[in-house]
């Protein structure tokens, strides 16, 4: 996969300010970040009616987290830690599903 252009943030406020600014196709996050998780970053941008591909990472096997985020409309999450190939196949799905 060759991506036109990666954006980085580090934490959930600067990754949700970026992405206001320059919205993007897909949206990569992990569940845990300062200042704001990644959980309310998606919530965020989903509720200003913006509707990109989300790949969520997440260390946790917590069910209610894991169920929290399905109920927002994320389709993909990654349990850390991950063999490569794992995230590479999401990051695929969410191309095709970008082409539907």
């Amino acid at each position: 996969i060759v991506f036109k252009e990666v954006k980085v943030a580090h934490n959930g406020k600067e990754g949700l300010n970026t992405y206001l600014n320059t919205p993007t196709d897909i949206v990569m996050s992990d569940i845990n970040m300062p200042l704001m998780n990644g959980y309310e970053m998606v919530k965020s941008i989903i509720e200003q009616n913006y509707n990109p591909q989300i790949i969520i990472l997440s260390a946790h096997d917590d069910v209610v987290a894991l169920r929290d985020i399905a109920s927002i409309g994320v389709e993909y999450t990654v349990q850390k830690p991950f063999e490569d190939e794992i995230l590479y196949n999401k990051l695929i799905l969410a191309c095709k599903n970008l082409l539907k």
